[in-house]
């Protein structure tokens, strides 16, 4: 496409230069007309990852206190604690499929341009664009995952147990300690251990769907050249131009994206302008492109190329 631009211009700029000199004039052109895309895409992405998670919790609690008296006489006091420990490991991996369709329709442009014409065919201007066409997309997201592992649970449970008497008329072995007996606390208890086996996962499938519309803003430098004698009221004209388009992609809630990137169109038209008039009316064709886009689509990105196919017509004025 690029080649044949610079063929069609170098091929108008040696029928321009052949044409008989006329006045050179400043002009203004405002344009408008139905633009085509009819484009599809499909972009397909998948992610495959693995992940691992760790996790504990400790539990430290008194269940039982007991105590034990005749009259003033304090015989025992019996105090049970208890206390586990819980770990969990887990490791898997995950799989996720993303299937994005893309399909924009036909639309509109409008724009202006600013001009200069050398007075020799040759042409010469900057011009403003907008365009928008309607735009459908659909997502259908898949993800599954397995994960294995296991837990355990450790627990331990005590008794502490002690005698006191101001007599020695206790049971057990007994130390006289200050007018008092103390037996040495009894501690016995008993522990559990437990190490079940974690499997698991998940899988599902979401599809959702959204329309809207793409929008592009163009800002191209360009070359008119005016074929044949430029004498009469018919004008015959072919020409392109190179810039700038920052090209918006809106069908929420799948994508909401903008990106900029080169862009080139290729024209040919013919004008007609009434004798004596300072305006001249044109019908044309267009080819516009954007090559290279990229557009976010969740934590996915995809490229798109922005062609469309113009039929334009305007109106330009000579001062």
């Amino acid at each position: 496409m690029k080649k044949f631009l610079l063929a069609s211009t170098a091929a108008g700029a040696a029928l321009a230069v052949s044409s008989p000199a006329a006045l050179a004039d400043n002009y203004v052109t405002i344009f408008g007309g139905y633009s085509m895309a009819d484009e599809t895409l499909n972009n397909f992405v998948t992610r495959t990852g693995s992940f691992w998670s760790y996790s504990y919790s400790t539990l430290n609690y008194t269940t039982l206190r007991h105590s034990h008296t005749e009259g003033l006489i304090f015989l025992f006091s019996h105090t049970f604690y208890s206390s586990s420990v819980w770990y969990r490991s887990t490791s898997g991996s995950f799989y996720s499929a993303t299937d994005f369709d893309l399909s924009v329709d036909s639309g509109f442009v409008i724009g202006a341009a600013a001009g200069y014409d050398m007075g020799n065919g040759v042409n010469f201007e900057i011009e403003f664009a907008y365009r928008k066409q309607d735009a459908d997309a659909k997502r259908v997201f898949s993800f599954s995952s397995s994960y294995s592992g296991s837990s355990w649970t450790y627990w331990h449970s005590s008794r502490f147990r002690y005698y006191t008497s101001p007599t020695t008329t206790v049971p057990n072995s007994a130390t006289f300690i200050s007018g008092s007996v103390t037996i040495p606390p009894g501690n016995y208890g008993y522990y559990t251990f437990t190490n079940p086996a974690i499997t698991g996962g998940t899988a599902y499938t979401t599809t959702s769907a959204a329309s809207g519309d793409i929008r592009a803003m163009s800002i191209m430098a360009n070359v008119w050249f005016d074929l044949g004698s430029g004498q009469g009221n018919i004008h015959p004209y072919i020409g392109g131009g190179l810039g700038m388009a920052d090209v918006t992609l809106d069908v929420a809630p799948i994508t909401d994206s903008s990106d900029r990137a080169f862009a080139y169109q290729i024209g040919a038209g013919i004008g007609w302008q009434p004798e004596g008039a300072d305006y001249r009316i044109n019908l044309e064709y267009r080819y516009f492109a954007v090559d290279g886009l990229e557009f976010e689509q969740g934590p996915n990105t995809f490229e798109y190329d922005y062609n469309v196919s113009e039929i334009l017509i305007g109106i330009r004025f000579n001062y």
